[in-house]
Parts: C-alpha cells; structure tokens; sequence
C-alpha cells in the first residue's frame, strides 16, 4: 500500500537540521524499525546530504547513561526502549512534532505495548502531530487511538477489508492427510520449486526449530526466525535472507507485517493463522501473504491444510475478504513437475 512511504515522507518534510529529535516512530519489532530505518535513509538520501538530517534506530541491546542525549532529528524504535530512554530524559519528548505508531493494532495483541505506547504520548508535546497506522480498527483500537488524541480530533482514512486483499498475489490450498504427511510434502514441493525465496509460516516457535531443523537435514538452505532469539541472531538471519545466503525462511508471526524481501515469490502458510480460540485470523493472513508480490512484483501463496479446522479457518479468510472460492486447490495427485508450472512466478 506504500503505507511506510506515507509517514517516511511526512517525517522527513517536517525535520529541520536542529540537532533535537524531532520525528518519532515506534512499532512492534526490531525488525520492522530497521526496515523502517532504511527506508528513511533511502528516501531521504538528498536531504541527508545536504541538510544534515540524521536518522537513530534505537535498539533494546543498547546501553544509554543518564546525562546523555540523542541529537538524531529523526528516532525510530520500540515502545519499551522508547518510554525508558524518555524516562532518564536520553530522549527529549519534548522536542518532538511527529509522533508515528505503525501496527497498532499489533501493539495491543503484544502484552504491554499499547500501555507503553500512551505512555510515551503522555511524555509528548499535546499539539504534537500524531499519525496512527492499524490493520484492523477494532473496539480496542479506538479506545487506544482516542487516549493517544489528546482530545485532539482525528482525521481518519479507512479502507474497506473488500478493497485490501491480496488480489496480485495467485493463492492456492494443498490438503494433505495430517501433519506427518504435510511435512512430507512440504519438502517435496520445496526440492521441485524453483523459487527465488521463500518464507514459511508457522503458528508456535518449537514448530520454527523442528522444521527448519527437519528441511535444513534434507538439504535446504534454512533459516529459523522466532522473538525467543537473542537480538543479534535475529538479525543475522534476516540479513542472511535478504542477501541470499538463505533461501528459505521459517517464521512465526513475527516476521508478517511490513518487512519487505524483493526476491520473495512465495509464501507458504504451513499452518493457517489462528487467533485464541482457534478462530480464523484473516488479518494475520492478509499481512502473511502481503510479504510477497509487492509493488507489482509476482508471488504465490500457498496454504498447506492438513485436517478440517484448517480448511474451515481457509473458508472463514475467503468469506471475511469477500473472496469466496478465490483461493484455488491444487489436487493431491500433482506431481513435482505440475506444482513447478503452478507456483512458479519467475
């Protein structure tokens, strides 16, 4: 959607070369403010240049001293980072103009970041400028975006959820007889598709070891992504990813929202999106998909469904998007060579 784009260059037009934060975005992971970090410096590479803008990623593993100060115009971090360096006075809230939240939505399903997130506006100027970016606009995140108003009034823009889908991207379902035989299968697909990269998405982080332990024995170039890694393997494994050296990727949800892998043609839903409860998470699903064809690039989806509450969560995403039977079965007799010609995007 170029969503990032939108507030990067927001961001960037209101930053002048005063050395005081000015610009502050906060999201749910590491991950996604590094990207967001690049993103500033590549749109932004004249006016750094010239104008001497500065952009700071602050990262949980850094360690800041009372007395010191971030002089970058432009910050993007964590929330938990965040109200700590706000709270020995490193960051001065009081300097900023822009507050950006990206994936609220995902703060409030991640434990205590939707608290930490009011309380960094409470530590911001009332007249600063805030921009609030959700997937979803649900009960919970009006309440949340009414405590981060200030009593201010917002200026909202809403897409409808028929107008979002993934349409670009072709999407395909697999059905297999149990778990035993989706792992099977899967890296029988995975040795006859020719792929640029691949992610793979699964629901628990013990399933992320277990299968990238099991296709890494078979021959495949894996790499395990889970919030349980320490900070720095995490971030070896996604620059691995986008260098190449990899050319699989098995995630949990972590890696779902607003990352972006140019070469990525398909994604793989090993196990379908669910929230608590077992309830279909079409969201999630939306976000999970969006990792491929991207900016009018290429990509496949497929979602590999081993019993019927997996095909049930599959009907209930079709039904929510308004997409009933868009999502295309691939029989169970397809051999190696057919799965090539339908996935296959290059």
């Amino acid at each position: 959607t170029g969503k990032i784009c939108c507030f990067v260059l927001g961001m960037l037009r209101i930053v002048t070369p005063d050395t005081t934060p000015q610009a502050l975005c906060i999201c749910p992971t590491r991950e996604l403010a590094k990207q967001i970090e690049e993103e500033v410096l590549k749109m932004g590479k004249y006016l750094i240049l010239h104008k001497g803008i500065k952009v700071k990623c602050i990262l949980r593993d850094e360690r800041w001293e009372r007395g010191e100060r971030i002089t970058e115009q432009i910050v993007i971090g964590t929330p938990g980072k965040i109200v700590s360096l706000l709270n020995m006075k490193v960051l001065d809230g009081g300097s900023i103009r822009m507050f950006v939240l990206d994936e609220a939505d995902e703060m409030l399903n991640l434990g205590g970041l939707g608290d930490q997130s009011k309380r960094i506006r409470q530590r911001l100027r009332k007249d600063v400028q805030t921009l609030f970016f959700s997937a979803t606009y649900t009960d919970a995140v009006k309440r949340l975006a009414t405590q981060l108003s200030m009593d201010n009034p917002w200026s909202q823009i809403e897409v409808k959820r028929e107008h979002i889908f993934n349409d670009q991207v072709a999407q395909y379902f697999y059905r297999t007889n149990g778990v035993t035989e989706k792992l099977e299968r899967l890296t029988e697909i995975l040795s006859v598709v020719n792929v640029g990269q691949c992610i793979i998405f699964v629901h628990l982080r013990d399933t992320v070891e277990q299968l990238a332990n099991t296709l890494t024995a078979n021959g495949h170039p894996v790499s395990p992504l889970h919030g349980r890694m320490e900070a720095g393997a995490r971030d070896k494994v996604l620059v691995d990813f986008r260098n190449g050296t990899t050319r699989f990727l098995v995630t949990t949800n972590v890696l779902s929202r607003g990352i972006d892998v140019p070469a990525v043609t398909l994604v793989i839903n090993y196990d379908m999106p669910v929230r608590k409860g077992g309830t279909a998470d079409p969201d999630t699903y939306l976000h999970r998909v969006g990792r491929t064809g991207r900016f009018g690039r290429k990509g496949s989806a497929l979602n590999m469904i081993h019993d019927e509450k997996e095909m049930v969560v599959l009907k209930q995403i079709e039904a929510y998007f308004d997409r009933q039977g868009l999502i295309k079965e691939i029989p169970p007799d397809t051999d190696g060579e057919e799965f090539e010609k339908i996935l296959n995007v290059q």
